[in-house]
């Protein structure tokens, strides 16, 4: 009988479900997501895919060993305000840390740059847990480490005292905790003695590195989620439990790997964005199997456009990720993310009805004009509807509504005639806006960050990708276009192909010279304490999929530079020196040929281990290539606008799945499938790869 792993990725408007089984077969399966109940939109996927597979939702369960998740369920929480009421204790002295931010830093960080210079009409996010429910605490630790005044224990029993019943989490972030916990540990301890009723987090249980304000904001967040994503978790075991599912249950993270649920509840701040780096994952997971190194990962779904840049088969690291303007101390795969995608609102900004994307977004309720379930505000996709995209009789394999006629008209009257121009003219005009924007963006992250997007191969995924990203990166100059065949559930696909992933951080400064001893001694500690972690929950690593690294700067300076360290046994002088070296190639490559200035000093600040435990799945089935004509997937023919020519065009439109590997389809055509639809414009070409990936090409200037 065969045995799968399953992944289920629950984002803002659908959730996505793949199957992978022994034999390296992905079955996917894609419904709406339902929120507040996410749980059913989960069912719904699943039971798609367990139909393909002939297999009751039960019995496809009842199979599986290990089911893999991905939520955006946090960041909704934060975005609407339906989180926890949560207290927050800080040492005595610095009650307004969240206040202060870091001065300037909390006004404009996560805002863009027409909002950063606004001043007047910009300001700081309002703290997480306010002033009234802050209390200062009689402790200090100083900044070695040691314990000049011991926990108040009276303070502690008058906090417990305080709090109403309506408080259902308590945060802890004392001052310099990451180098001695003993004050927060005795506050832990009481506070779950009194009230064992409460979720608790202390800093050092989560984020042991330097930083008052960081620390205290990712305390904060994970005390304001801690009781809304424990409940969304037990729900989630609970649905899984009563269909029959006996395996793991395994949580991705922001730093692209896997935790147990356990893990996930004790710290539900290290899920933010776990979706899109789910597609990371997937997309790094498929680039290794195909022979890519250097890849743009680019995900246009249906409330934001991410995109992600590959180098030499590696990721880049967040260095301070926030979520919704709110920092956060934990690691996260660099994604970069824009409010521009299919449930982006299309309207029109006074006085000059200048034409505007977003941010603000349908989402999956009321949805755009054409789903028919209430919206009323036109969004990219009822643009790509009125200029004959996408097909009824595919959008989620058939269960989706798609009225063209309701669509037109909203358009026609929020969009066209305000600006005096035919339906076509403005639809078109909106479709290359749209595409401006995820130029410009995609431009951001490459060509202006240093990458030469000539090299690179684009990989384009999410459900509104392929309608623009194919003549979007002809015109960024990229090698090619790579639509996963998994492109519109990515996020699952990355699930099943990830691995658990658990790692340590802790800000240990030191300054050079430094003692090898003492360097060994940190991540002796480190390595001791993440496979202790890992093996407690059942799981083996092999001690090559064990990574070290230290985040460095030179004396005086603000901004870290991660860098690997790679020993072969105790830390010696010459793996330090070789440290150092790797620190100043790492900057000078960051910042400029000749920036690196070895006589400020080198400090090391964080010292990181990351530890991997590869789950046992099969690499992706591939077959054998057909002949290239693509006739017996052939569906029909329509009328339908391109961008490369500017014009209607008759296209030929062809059944993704019933197109077999080897077959080539040339502009101007579209492609449909269950979960995504493809727009091959005049001049390129779409080939199928032996796992079912179209590939599309074009002449080079």
């Amino acid at each position: 009988m065969n045995r799968y792993v399953i992944g289920i990725d629950v984002g803002g408007t659908g959730t996505d479900c793949a199957v992978l089984d022994q034999d390296g077969v992905l079955t996917v399966g894609k419904s709406f997501s339902t929120p507040p109940d996410f749980t059913r939109g989960m069912v719904a996927s699943l039971g798609l895919a367990a139909g393909k597979l002939g297999l009751a939702t039960e019995d496809l369960l009842a199979a599986t060993d290990v089911f893999l998740h991905s939520t955006t369920v946090g960041e909704n929480a934060i975005g609407d305000g339906t989180l926890a009421t949560a207290a927050l204790l800080l040492t005595r002295g610095f009650e307004e840390t969240l206040i202060i931010t870091r001065g300037a830093y909390g006004r404009w960080t996560g805002l863009s740059h027409d909002q950063m210079i606004d001043m007047i009409d910009s300001a700081k996010p309002a703290p997480l847990v306010p002033g009234s429910l802050t209390t200062g605490i009689g402790e200090r630790t100083d900044a070695a480490g040691q314990i000049v005044r011991p926990l108040d224990p009276d303070d502690i029993a008058a906090v417990v005292a305080g709090l109403g019943k309506d408080v259902e989490a308590v945060g802890v972030c004392f001052l310099w905790s990451f180098l001695n916990p003993a004050n927060e540990r005795a506050a832990v301890s009481a506070l779950r003695a009194a009230r064992p009723d409460l979720f608790v987090t202390a800093s050092h249980e989560i984020t042991s590195t330097i930083g008052e304000y960081e620390r205290a904001s990712t305390v904060a967040l994970n005390v304001k989620l801690g009781p809304f994503v424990a409940a969304y978790l037990a729900k989630l075991r609970d649905a899984l439990a009563e269909r029959g599912f006996r395996g793991t249950t395994l949580l991705m993270k922001a730093h692209g790997g896997a935790v147990s649920l356990e893990d996930a509840r004790r710290s539900p701040v290290s899920l933010m964005e776990s979706g899109p780096v789910g597609g990371l994952v997937g997309a790094q997971s498929l680039a290794d199997q195909v022979g890519h190194e250097d890849v743009i990962a680019a995900d246009v779904g249906g409330t934001t456009f991410k995109v992600a840049v590959i180098s030499g088969g590696r990721v880049g690291y967040q260095r301070e990720p926030d979520v919704l303007r709110y920092h956060y101390l934990l690691p996260k795969m660099d994604i970069h993310s824009e409010s521009i995608a299919g449930g982006s609102v299309v309207w029109l900004e006074p006085p000059f009805n200048a034409p505007r994307i977003g941010p603000r977004s349908a989402g999956a309720s009321p949805g755009p004009v054409c789903f028919g379930v209430g919206g009323t505000e036109v969004t990219v996709t009822d643009v790509d509807v009125i200029l004959g995209y996408l097909n009824a009789d595919f959008y989620m394999e058939g269960r989706g509504r798609l009225d063209v006629a309701v669509a037109g008209k909203a358009f026609d009257e929020q969009i066209a005639r305000p600006l005096g121009l035919s339906r076509l003219e403005a639809a078109s005009a909106v479709y290359r806006l749209v595409n401006n924007h995820i130029h410009d963006a995609l431009h951001k992250r490459t060509v202006e960050g240093g990458v030469d997007a000539r090299e690179y191969v684009l990989y384009s995924y999410g459900g509104t990708a392929g309608m623009h990203l194919p003549a979007v990166a002809q015109e960024l100059g990229v090698r090619s276009v790579l639509i996963p065949g998994a492109a519109g559930v990515q996020g699952a696909f990355g699930l099943v192909t990830t691995d658990v992933v658990y790692d340590e951080v802790v800000s240990r400064p030191m300054t050079e010279p430094v003692r090898a001893e003492d360097v060994e001694q940190v991540f002796a500690e480190l390595t001791d304490a993440v496979l202790d972690r890992l093996k407690s929950e059942g799981f083996a690593v092999d001690p090559d999929d064990v990574d070290l690294s230290v985040d460095l700067r030179y004396t005086k300076q603000f901004n870290l530079v991660t860098t690997p360290f790679e020993v072969s046994g105790p830390v010696t002088e010459a793996d330090l020196a070789r440290l150092g070296s790797d620190y100043e190639a790492l900057y000078e490559r960051l910042y400029g040929p000749g920036t690196a200035y070895r006589e400020a000093g080198i400090e090391l600040v964080n010292f990181r281990v990351r530890a991997k435990a590869r789950l046992r799945r099969a690499a992706l089935a591939s077959a054998p290539l057909n002949d290239p004509d693509p006739a017996a997937a052939l569906v029909g023919e329509r009328e339908a606008y391109f961008v490369i020519g500017d014009s209607m065009r008759t296209a030929k439109g062809y059944d993704v799945t019933k197109l077999l590997p080897g077959n080539e389809v040339h502009g101007p055509a579209i492609l449909w499938s269950p979960i995504t639809t493809i727009v091959v414009n005049p001049g390129q070409r779409a080939r199928v790869d032996e796992h079912r990936n179209i590939i599309v090409t074009w002449e080079s200037k």
